[in-house]
């Protein structure tokens, strides 16, 4: 499983997995699930969203915990109270700490001394070799299988919703979605939603006592108001205008779905490309 990621502009660092990466700066919007990336993907073709700048890592079938950059911008993984990294020049090491590991041969005790790790080489999956201390005794541990796997998302196109594949991620749904909704006008006005303090707001409107508005609340003339929209529906304003007002009543306004596109909010998050099979 070879990865391609980019990373958001101005992140303190970038996570590496296991296996070499490129990256490039971009923006990227905000995804229904906080924290998420999103990546494009062969196999099939389109785009997929996860937690992160990895792939999940199975230790022996049982689900490592990510410790996505948490030592000087690199990727860790965590199990059994274990570091999994990759080192620059040793490959893939599983050890107590997140160090280079040395050991050496002590001839006249017959045994190593000094550290006792996991070891192996990059690939699509590793399988890592007890290394140190850990051969001395007669019965050295076993072997450690790594594997990998992509739990998330998929989507055909950027943004829109996307479909949950494996496991999806812990407190997500079936669906996820990346990118703003937005609804247009017949005259071919956009309205997309962004935030304000946390709170839904969208182009072209106001908010206030509870509604949006498209014109001027209180103005003689009247407005229009409308409940909060909902995504791949149309969004329904009804004219108002003030008891007192002699104006001709209008008629509601309909802004039709437009779907999804480039928000205006930016969270940290990654796009880019990973030859994946989701």
């Amino acid at each position: 499983m070879r990865h391609e990621f980019t990373r958001l502009a101005g992140s303190v660092f970038v996570p590496r997995p296991l296996f070499p990466c490129a990256y490039t700066p971009v923006s990227v919007e905000a995804a229904s699930v906080s924290g998420m990336c999103v990546f494009r993907v062969s196999g099939p073709a389109g785009f997929a969203m996860s937690d992160g700048m990895l792939p999940d890592l199975y230790v022996d079938g049982v689900k490592a915990y990510k410790e996505i950059g948490a030592f000087a911008g690199r990727a860790i993984y965590s199990h059994g109270g274990k570091y999994i990294f990759r080192h620059p020049v040793m490959g893939i090491i599983m050890s107590g700490k997140f160090a280079t590991p040395h050991a050496v041969f002590d001839a006249e005790r017959d045994e190593w001394v000094g550290d006792g790790w996991h070891q192996g080489d990059y690939d699509e999956s590793a399988t890592l070799y007890p290394r140190g201390t850990l051969l001395n005794g007669g019965s050295p541990p076993g072997n450690v299988t790594l594997t990998y796997a992509f739990n998330g998302y998929h989507g055909a196109e950027l943004h829109g919703e996307y479909s949950k594949v494996g496991d999806g991620i812990p407190g997500g749904g079936d669906v996820a979605t990346f990118g703003e909704p937005y609804w247009e006008s017949d005259a071919g006005k956009i309205f997309k939603r962004h935030f304000i303090s946390g709170s839904p707001r969208y182009t072209g409107t106001t908010y206030a006592d509870g509604v949006y508005i498209i014109g001027s609340k209180g103005a003689y003339s009247g407005w229009w108001e409308g409940d909060a929209p909902t995504p791949k529906s149309s969004w329904v304003f009804s004219f108002v205008k003030p008891p007192s007002s002699d104006a001709p009543a209008l008629a509601g306004v309909t802004l039709r779905w437009g779907g999804w596109a480039a928000g205006v909010t930016r969270v940290p998050g990654g796009i880019g490309t990973a030859i994946v099979s989701v």
